[in-house]
């Protein structure tokens, strides 16, 4: 996996100014493909890259393109330097704003690291997003929770940091997965709170989504987070007033709140 995910990057690299696979848990045994983020194509790929040329660079021998918001074209790549017909998928995803890159790579990292924080945080106000950290206004969340959410950032340094979170830490990475939960949950916001919701609001026979068919997020969500009940359990309706407006005031985004809010009003 290790000597595939540097071939890739080193060879992606030629054609995009930042390359990046999200990294994993070091005991991760199996992987099913590799998620592979990219901006900036450089030179004569300055609009979209060629996926022909893409192709060609990534040796693959199959190729599909999936447009959504960004551009994710997913590769059937054979393992280079080896006789045999072995085949690897390279899901390749391309994002236009460099601001975006590591905000992207943060939701991929270590697996199930952003889904715990996103769930572990919402009873406090806060939601991630695929654009960044928000903060939800509660009196237009109770009318209209689209409108609702005002942005804080999309920096994952400080996103870490106002979460009570080391980011060298999560730069070192984690071992296994115990240490990975150890860290998500050890979060000042973190609470438990909406995971028992979750669970609670589960009808019989619902379909599961595909975030809780994964072996951690079970492993997780069914047996860390009930063996350690005294985690995640300090959240106080009472304290969110005071921790929005640390929030407002260490991102700068009062103006924009207050803005909203009057407007609403």
């Amino acid at each position: 996996y290790l000597v595939l995910k540097d071939y890739f990057i080193q060879q992606l690299r030629g054609i995009f100014e930042h390359v990046a696979i999200p990294p994993h848990v070091s005991d991760k045994l199996d992987h099913g493909d590799f998620d592979t983020i990219v901006c900036g194509p450089k030179g004569n790929l300055a609009s979209l890259p060629d996926l022909k040329s893409l192709q060609a660079i990534l040796q693959s021998s199959y190729l599909t393109t999936i447009t959504h918001s960004t551009e994710a074209n997913t590769h059937a790549t054979r393992r280079p330097s080896h006789s045999q017909k072995r085949f690897v998928q390279v899901d390749v995803q391309l994002y236009d704003a460099p601001s975006q890159f590591e905000w992207k790579v943060f939701s991929y990292a270590y697996g199930d690291l952003y889904n715990i924080l996103k769930i572990g945080v919402q009873p406090f106000g806060f939601t991630l997003r695929p654009s960044g950290l928000f903060l939800r206004i509660a009196e237009i969340d109770a009318i209209n929770k689209d409108a609702s959410p005002v942005f804080l950032t999309n920096d994952v340094q400080l996103v870490l940091e106002f979460f009570g979170l080391d980011f060298q830490r999560y730069n070192q990475g984690f071992d296994n997965l115990e240490e990975l939960f150890g860290y998500a949950t050890s979060s000042h916001l973190f609470s438990r709170l909406q995971f028992s919701l979750q669970n609670a609001s589960l009808k019989p026979g619902t379909s599961p989504s595909k975030r809780s068919k994964r072996a951690s997020w079970v492993q997780f969500t069914e047996q860390w987070l009930p063996s350690h009940p005294e985690i995640g359990t300090t959240f106080d309706e009472n304290d969110k007033s005071t921790i929005h407006a640390n929030a407002l005031q260490i991102f700068d985004r009062e103006p924009l709140y207050w803005k909203k809010l009057n407007a609403f009003r």
